[in-house]
């Protein structure tokens, strides 16, 4: 399955950033191109591939799917990028309104925690990395699989030491 997992890097000591890792674009991008090639190959034209075009143009889309966050500290601003790598919209937060970095986790199928042993086959955990204001606005940042809260607690701890805000855990989950 491919994994739509935030790569955290810190440019300098007043960047730190969260992209998509290249593997996702380049997953795409390959696909699109081999779908190109059978196309060209065939000798039949674009006349008669509707439906490849239509599969490639999708995974072209894909491929330039843009999704980042930035955390500058210089600046005091936290700013979300989305949309096409060449259209994208921007989000700003100032670092000063932010009231804390959590960590909660959830379980599909229910509107409250499920205890391990009392899920159901179809449930499943996940665990959920957002950004709270003072004013009470949430923007969710990530949202992984229960497995790897660990690799989502270690990001959301630094993001929260270099934003200077509170780490809060949702202790029902054992995060």
């Amino acid at each position: 399955m491919l994994n739509l997992n935030f790569i955290l890097r810190s440019s300098s000591t007043d960047l730190l950033t969260l992209l998509l890792p290249k593997s996702f674009r380049f997953f795409f991008l390959v696909i699109a191109g081999v779908m190109m090639v059978g196309i060209v190959s065939d000798g039949g034209g674009l006349s008669g591939n509707t439906g490849p075009l239509v599969i490639m143009t999708i995974c072209l889309l894909c491929g330039a799917y843009y999704e980042a966050w930035f955390f500058d500290r210089g600046n005091r601003k936290i700013e979300q990028r989305f949309g096409l790598i060449f259209l994208f919209k921007r989000k700003i937060i100032s670092m000063d309104d932010v009231e804390g970095v959590q960590i909660s986790g959830f379980t599909t199928g229910s509107e409250k925690p499920v205890a391990t042993d009392k899920k159901k086959f179809f449930q499943k955990e996940f665990v959920k990395l957002t950004l709270i204001t003072k004013i009470g606005k949430i923007h969710d940042i990530e949202t992984i699989s229960g497995r790897k809260h660990d690799k989502i607690t270690e990001k959301a701890s630094t993001i929260a030491e270099f934003c200077g805000a509170p780490l809060i855990t949702d202790s029902t989950h054992g995060l």
